[in-house]
């Protein structure tokens, strides 16, 4: 069969529904109140998503690590953070259904289907982050663009705005210090970036839009 991948849209719009089966799952709460927003996100907004919506939270956590533990500072990237909000929520959700269904001897197994089906939509919401990340991770290290999903919610439906913002350079001759053989390297040297957009809209229907930034 194909893979179908759900966009981030649908992760929110999942992660929602979830929030409203599992009212006693405070990261479940938190997602809801720090994440999901109706109507388009402001500038403000996005930096809070870019920065907390998973795609750094190794790189936090490894940062808060290797200051000194004065204080709970891990444990405070976990809890503001999309990727470790929705790891906790996990074993939040885990935990609640277990203490409510009090397993009998005779059910070894554990056959609770709401259990797996939601422990299965917050993997699949690990899942997608992951692939966010090694995604920008691949094309990073080429020096390629950066892909970001940016889910919208109308108050009746979620879309998910895809956006890749691609350096643009040219090759500058540079001395390599050996000044006598006059040998040169080239260094890429950023002059501007493309910004390519893809959503689906209300209005609008399937939109594309491919704009140019250039700096001084």
């Amino acid at each position: 069969g194909t893979f179908s991948r759900p966009s981030l849209g649908e992760v929110f719009k999942t992660l929602g529904d979830l929030q409203q089966q599992f009212a006693e799952s405070p990261s479940l709460q938190r997602i809801v109140q720090t994440f999901i927003r109706e109507g388009p996100p402001n500038a403000q907004q996005l930096q809070h998503l870019v920065r907390h919506g998973g795609l750094h939270y190794e790189l936090k956590l490894a940062q808060a690590l290797l200051r000194p533990l004065t204080n709970d500072e891990p444990k405070g990237v976990v809890a503001s953070d999309l990727k470790g909000l929705v790891q906790k929520a996990q074993q939040e959700v885990s935990s609640i259904l277990k203490a409510n269904l009090n397993l009998q001897a005779n059910n070894p197994k554990g056959d609770m289907p709401e259990l797996q089906q939601a422990i299965n939509h917050l993997r699949t919401a690990v899942e997608h982050i992951e692939g966010q990340q090694a995604l920008n991770f691949l094309t990073h290290n080429r020096g390629g663009e950066v892909r970001l999903e940016i889910p919208m919610f109308n108050g009746q439906t979620w879309t998910t705005v895809n956006i890749a913002i691609i350096p643009e350079t040219i090759q500058n001759p540079m001395p390599t210090g050996d000044s006598e053989a006059g040998e040169n390297k080239e260094q890429a040297r950023p002059v501007g970036y493309g910004v390519m957009m893809h959503g689906e809209f209300t209005e609008f229907g399937e939109t594309w839009i491919d704009a140019r930034w250039y700096g001084k």
